[in-house]
């Protein structure tokens, strides 16, 4: 049984798809009249806001990313929890289980985005983008919050629903569950465990007590 259960946030516990990448796409659009699908956009999900405009080969990302945090502030309506999502926050606590977010999101992204939804109260600590020089699919994150958190490998599961998630948690020598509620799990996944929704982590640990 694992004791320590850490997530990432972006299409596991918070809906945040249709937010990014229409906010992307339109401060891309404008800046440089470029119109690029959503299915190439789709990288943005999972990786920090520099690295996501690099990888688009955009130079001059300053203004971009003036516009692409002003635009999510502008859609925040779109952002909600996945439902169940805080109920199993809860329960993990109440039963004692280490609960923390590792994230490709700077603290200041996270605050913009999700702290309004006060998930830091459910959970033990957070890794931010800022705290490795490498972020995900590099396993540098997990192995951040282990270390903060004084936890091993062996005893921690990540849930996420990119490869990159999954990436990261072999890397960290972690086991991986799959959040398969989010919106774009991806398909090529090889989890340690399938969560088909939120409630199935509680009934995992229900039927392995």
């Amino acid at each position: 049984m694992y004791k320590a259960f850490l997530f990432d946030i972006d299409g596991t516990l918070l809906n945040t798809e249709e937010t990014i990448l229409k906010s992307l796409r339109r401060a891309i659009e404008e800046e440089t009249g470029e119109v690029i699908e959503d299915r190439n956009l789709t990288h943005a999900l999972d990786a920090p806001g520099d690295k996501a405009l690099t990888q688009l080969g955009i130079q001059d990302q300053e203004a971009i990313q003036k516009k692409w945090a002003a635009y999510a502030s502008e859609n925040r309506n779109l952002i909600h929890v996945f439902p169940g999502v805080i109920e199993v926050l809860e329960g993990l606590k109440q039963q004692g289980f280490h609960v923390g977010i590792v994230t490709s999101k700077t603290k200041q992204e996270f605050e913009d985005k999700a702290a309004p939804f006060e998930l830091q109260t459910y959970v033990d600590d957070i890794v931010y983008a800022e705290e490795t020089e490498n972020h995900k699919p590099s396993g540098d994150p997990i192995l951040a919050y282990l270390n903060k958190a004084d936890l091993t490998a062996e005893e921690t599961i990540y849930i996420g629903d990119t490869l990159q998630d999954e990436k990261s948690a072999r890397a960290a020598e972690t086991a991986f569950g799959l959040a398969a509620w989010s919106a774009t799990p991806h398909e090529d996944a090889q989890p340690d465990q399938l969560f088909k929704e939120p409630a199935h982590i509680l009934q995992y640990i229900h039927d392995n007590k």
